[in-house]
């Protein structure tokens, strides 16, 4: 039948069905309501969802619950907003050809197709408390069960999660068509929670490109050594399609929160300097810096010898300014939204990462040890609380989240022990990543209460101890990401430290002991340890092994008992927060069996039990005395 309003009084000249140009005026014609699902992932519950979708508009239109004219005004602003980016050549197109920036300021002038908050009621994410999050992907959001009952999302709310972060964006491929992405919001906000967004912008590397970077032209990156890495590149058009992608959520959702996930870095590990050596990226860094042929040789051997001097810091600052352009660029293009950067464990400079330039940013605190193998070594828990408390130096506690992710086999109880590192570090967000299995739950649920309530009374609060956790600039250029850190688990309390103190006792990273060992780097009065021998006598050295430093610790109790400075008397490996403020003490038990524990502080002391990887409070009365919290 003929349209009631049509957009046009003919057809258009040199428009089909299958010939759709990529011009505005276009966009709006009754004919392409419609997208293609190339890249959507069509399960039977999704399958399902676009029937029950279809039933759902034919019914409205019969029974007129809304006109048709608003109706069909709804489902061209949604096709719109679709279109864009893509130029409906597939609703996974590529952003980064060019089509959404040519809409990009058209599109930007018009108000968002389903706005997330009302106006005027998103506020800036600033936890004051422990809060804790979600991320998933519709499928799981949207999974019923036999009765018609959302199954995930009723689990989530009775476990305490109140916000829930969607998979939107992949690497130049929109994930689901809007209306699954606006029915998953929808349904978070049934729920009672709050519903956000999620890109990855560059994603993981590897060593061939995946569906979504080879059907949109990007390109890999050549690493310093000479091997080729897909990932983590930031060549166009990957550059303009993360901005552009954010922009087009803006433009659906309005004012919204948004993560550039899975991860916001130039490297393919922790421990590697990062970057790429084509021909393209040379002849732009030789042009940024003036180096010459010789110059860049010369660099580039320095680079991969790991060396501490300006050529690499130049060539790390260079791809640091890259990435931090990206994140500019998408945030000026899209203000209205709050936008945060995952970082990977131990994630900085040597990896495009210049940490203070996400200072007052959203941003997730590098973890990882995603498997039992690699998490139950107590030297790699170490680490990674290690990498958070590294990390919180740059992020105020309520913009910070944690990273608490399962990718392979990780057992609930570790799972759930990885939540202590948020109340030890007042990260205020916990971020849990899907896929959880559904039984993990009974695991989590009590122990998201516990730390809640642990935290509720450390926020705010700062660690205190004579123990020194630092990691200098030269740490995080030079490539490597080994902290000395096992000194976290000695039942001693410690603190984070932005430079080396005056007093203490502070483990240093190889590449901060080499710079204080050829006088680069100065104490102004704290005792330094590290793993090396020091040709200059500036540090001692101490094996990083539990003999070595429970020896060492041993000289150090008589101090610590006569001043008042609380520590576990036993030697066994356990973490021991103390803030002295809120006279509280947290113990962490960081290996899966039970022990039974003497808290010492001055004359006092406190037994306790503690079961595997659990966690303890500890509080300390106006009289001196302990008592469990």
């Amino acid at each position: 039948p003929s349209p009631q309003y049509p957009l046009y009084s003919t057809f258009p000249s040199g428009l089909s069905p299958t010939h759709v140009p990529r011009t505005p005026s276009l966009l709006y014609h009754p004919l392409i309501l419609c997208y293609n699902r190339g890249s959507f992932r069509k399960n039977e519950e999704l399958k399902e969802i676009e029937r029950n979708e279809t039933r759902t508009r034919k019914d409205q239109a019969m029974n007129k619950h809304v006109s048709r004219r608003d109706f069909f005004k709804g489902t061209l602003c949604a096709c719109a907003a679709t279109a864009i980016g893509s130029g409906m050549s597939g609703f996974g197109g590529n952003a980064g050809n060019g089509g959404a920036a040519l809409f990009a300021n058209e599109l930007a002038k018009q108000p968002p197709v389903l706005p997330l908050f009302p106006d005027g009621q998103r506020k800036q994410i600033n936890a004051s408390e422990r809060v804790f999050h979600i991320s998933a992907t519709c499928e799981e959001i949207l999974q019923r069960d036999e009765t018609g009952c959302f199954v995930l999302p009723e689990l989530w709310r009775a476990a305490g999660i109140t916000d829930v972060w969607l998979f939107a964006w992949h690497r130049g491929d929109w994930q689901y068509p809007w209306s699954v992405l606006d029915e998953s919001a929808r349904t978070v906000q049934k729920h009672g929670m709050t519903p956000h967004l999620l890109t990855v912008p560059f994603g993981h590397p590897s060593g061939s490109p995946d569906a979504h970077q080879e059907k949109n032209g990007w390109k890999p990156a050549t690493r310093p050594a000479g091997n080729q890495r897909w990932g983590v590149s930031c060549h166009a058009p990957a550059d303009q399609a993360c901005v552009n992608s954010v922009r087009e959520i803006a433009n659906h959702y309005g004012p919204c929160n948004l993560f550039l996930d899975d991860d916001f870095r130039m490297a393919d590990t922790p421990s590697d300097i990062g970057g790429c050596i084509c021909p393209e990226c040379r002849a732009d860094f030789q042009k940024k810096t003036g180096y010459t042929d010789a110059q860049w040789d010369e660099m580039l051997r320095l680079v991969l010898e790991n060396q501490d001097t300006p050529q690499v810091r130049t060539w790390v600052d260079y791809w640091c300014d890259r990435l931090t352009k990206v994140f500019r660029d998408t945030e000026a293009a899209s203000p209205e939204v709050d936008l945060g950067v995952m970082v990977m464990g131990m994630g900085s400079e040597r990896a495009g990462i210049r940490l203070d330039d996400y200072r007052g940013k959203l941003f997730r605190v590098g973890e990882w040890m995603f498997t039992d193998y690699e998490y139950n070594p107590t030297k790699n828990k170490t680490i990674e609380l290690f990498s958070v408390l590294m990390h919180r130096r740059f992020v105020d506690p309520g913009r910070a989240f944690s990273e608490t992710t399962i990718i392979k086999q990780l057992s609930a109880e570790n799972y759930a022990s990885k939540l202590v590192m948020s109340t030890i570090s007042d990260t205020r967000n916990t971020m849990f990543m899907c896929p959880i299995p559904t039984e993990y739950w009974a695991t989590l649920t009590p122990r998201v209460q516990q730390e809640r309530r642990f935290h509720q009374r450390l926020v705010s609060q700062k660690a205190k101890g004579p123990f020194k956790h630092f990691w200098g600039l030269a740490d995080r250029y030079m490539a490597g990401y080994d902290a000395y850190s096992l000194f976290l688990a000695l039942g001693v309390p410690f603190e984070v430290c932005d430079q080396l103190p005056e007093d203490g006792w502070t483990f240093l990273g190889n590449a901060s002991a080499a710079e204080m060992d050829r006088g680069a780097l100065q104490s102004p009065g704290t005792r330094c340890v590290a793993r090396s021998e020091s040709k200059s006598g500036r540090f001692l050295k101490v094996d990083e092994s539990f003999p070595a430093l429970f020896e060492f610790r041993r000289s150090l109790l008589p101090q610590f008992r006569e001043q008042g400075i609380p520590y576990i008397e036993e030697e066994t490996p356990v973490v021991l927060g103390w803030y002295p403020d809120a006279r509280a003490m947290l113990i962490w038990n960081a290996e899966p069996v039970t022990k039974i524990l003497h808290l010492r502080k001055g004359s006092a002391q406190h037994v306790l039990a503690l079961n595997p990887l659990d966690s303890a409070l500890v509080l300390e009365e106006a009289d001196g005395a302990l008592r469990r919290g």
